[in-house]
């Protein structure tokens, strides 16, 4: 059985209701850098390897980690967080601001709905997720994955047999019900156990 750490990045802007930028350049916050700091601090063992994803904020939490052991990331898109709403959608807005569009997209629930041009639909999202979990597969034993929340509970839904690459609106809403009871907060843990063809999910301690 291999074993991989995944762990989500550490406060961003995003999450702290700063004026929308682009998913993939979207920082850690002052917070978010103490908090990665705490995260390598209190990380016992050298991974493997370090896995991130295409946005900055995952390289960003990541960096005391790789400097405490020396080591560079592997970089994956389809770890990137699910981008539900195109920069050119939010532009200028305050996270009070982005709330209700928030709000109201989930409530809506259409599953291939897209907001703004370089949004992503819930069903790409959800295919992205199941694409990546063969890589999975082929990640080294004891690495760590320093990723995103939604990624993450979208990957425990799949792997529970509840989601797939096809969604519908009943589908969606479940899932964010889902989402929202595991309150994944800022570099939370989880260990992802891996046999030969499943992928177990447990929240770390």
């Amino acid at each position: 059985m291999k074993k991989i750490i995944f762990a989500r990045h550490a406060e961003s802007e995003a999450n702290a209701g700063g004026i929308s930028k682009p998913n993939e350049i979207v920082e850690l916050t002052e917070t978010g850098l103490s908090q990665a700091q705490l995260l390598a601090d209190e990380w016992l063992e050298k991974p493997s390897q370090i896995y991130v994803s295409k946005f900055i904020r995952t390289t960003q939490t990541a960096t005391p980690l790789m400097q405490k052991y020396d080591m560079e990331p592997v970089e994956f898109s389809g770890l990137n967080e699910f981008n539900t709403f195109g920069y050119e959608f939010v532009e200028g807005l305050t996270g009070e601001e982005r709330l209700p569009l928030a709000i109201a997209y989930w409530e809506e629930a259409d599953p291939d709905a897209r907001k703004g041009e370089t949004g992503q639909t819930y069903n790409e999202f959800c295919a992205q997720v199941e694409d990546f979990i063969p890589t999975l597969f082929t990640l080294e034993n004891n690495s760590a994955i320093v990723g995103h929340g939604l990624w993450i509970t979208q990957l425990m839904w799949q792997t529970l047999g509840f989601g797939s690459r096809v969604s519908d609106s009943q589908s969606m809403k479940a899932y964010m019900k889902f989402h929202m009871a595991l309150h994944v907060g800022n570099t939370q843990k989880f260990n992802l156990y891996l046999t030969d063809d499943k992928v177990f999910v447990q929240k770390h301690d």
